[in-house]
């Protein structure tokens, strides 16, 4: 939620089951809305009773714990600023909720919807080639993306232009690669653009193109059951395969075995679920020879 005008916000979250126990946690300011946050909440509460729960302005804490009494205290807010609210069913009933505010000392909500939700932006060099990699979980009237680089962080090129999904409420993964990378370290960032031409901005990626990996083929891509590898490396050698998600988190290990002078590995993926992933091959002192994104269908 982003406050049109500033003062100070509450909020009553009412389940429609009493007995049902909810909580929350809020992040910002901040100048975008990216999920998930990676910086501490600025109010949270996961006490432990049932019923209604939320921000008022007779608390005084910031946080709470399961033995706290369900109320933290208001958010002073200026315009623009951009707040993300969680709300979590602890109870796992699956039954709904009512939020209501509770608006004072002048502020307002703007309600205009967001024009895409970035579940997540990301970029890995790989060998002599970039590949950037992003998520978004719904998007309103997005005509396109523009990606662009930049070897200082301040003046920006546009390297690609990819269309935009227009009005989905699915999430849609992208996937494009710098062919022709800047050497060292630079910096990537994505505009997006709305049909009425106005744009917003990602958070900035940096990466530093090392240029030691060998090339490396993944197919198919997208993948259902099994991805195949294909790449070049001198002698024979032991590899393992890991697959990583978009945070970084290796949800995957296996260990295909041995090559000659090409290695061609077979990785099960069916147990993976659909989205983006990073699939990385080290040799047997585990440093990576091999790095690529690919996407589980």
């Amino acid at each position: 939620f982003s406050p049109s005008t500033g003062g100070n916000v509450g909020f009553t979250i009412t389940p429609n089951d009493l007995s049902d126990d909810y909580d929350f946690a809020i992040w910002g300011p901040l100048g975008s809305a990216e999920c998930s946050p990676d910086s501490s909440p600025l109010r949270c509460s996961y006490a432990a009773p049932s019923g209604t729960t939320g921000l008022n302005y007779t608390a005084t804490d910031a946080s709470e714990g399961p033995s706290g009494d369900k109320w933290v205290d208001d958010i002073a807010v200026s315009a623009g600023e951009v707040y993300i609210l969680y709300v979590s069913n602890w109870s796992q009933s699956g039954i709904a909720f009512a939020l209501d505010w509770d608006l004072r000392n002048g502020a307002s909500l703007d309600c205009t919807v967001l024009p895409i939700e970035l579940l997540d932006f990301q970029a890995q060099a790989r060998g002599e080639v970039v590949d950037l990699l992003w998520s978004t979980a719904t998007e309103t009237d997005n005509a396109w993306f523009e990606v662009q680089r930049s070897a200082d962080g301040e003046h920006y090129q546009t390297i690609a232009t990819v269309p935009g999904a227009g009005t989905s409420l699915e999430r849609r993964d992208y996937v494009i690669q710098d062919i022709d990378p800047l050497q060292g370290v630079s910096y990537y960032r994505l505009e997006q653009v709305d049909h009425d031409g106005s744009s917003s901005y990602s958070p900035v990626r940096s990466v530093r193109l090392l240029g030691d990996h060998q090339n490396m083929l993944v197919y198919p891509n997208p993948a259902t059951d099994v991805l195949h590898i294909a790449m070049p490396h001198p002698g024979a050698v032991s590899v393992m395969a890991e697959v990583l998600d978009m945070s970084g988190r290796t949800v995957l290990q296996v260990t295909p075995g041995s090559g000659a002078s090409d290695l061609e590995l077979t990785v099960p993926v069916e147990a993976l679920g659909p989205a983006p992933y990073f699939i990385r091959i080290l040799d047997a002192q585990g440093r990576s020879i091999g790095q690529a994104p690919f996407i589980r269908r």
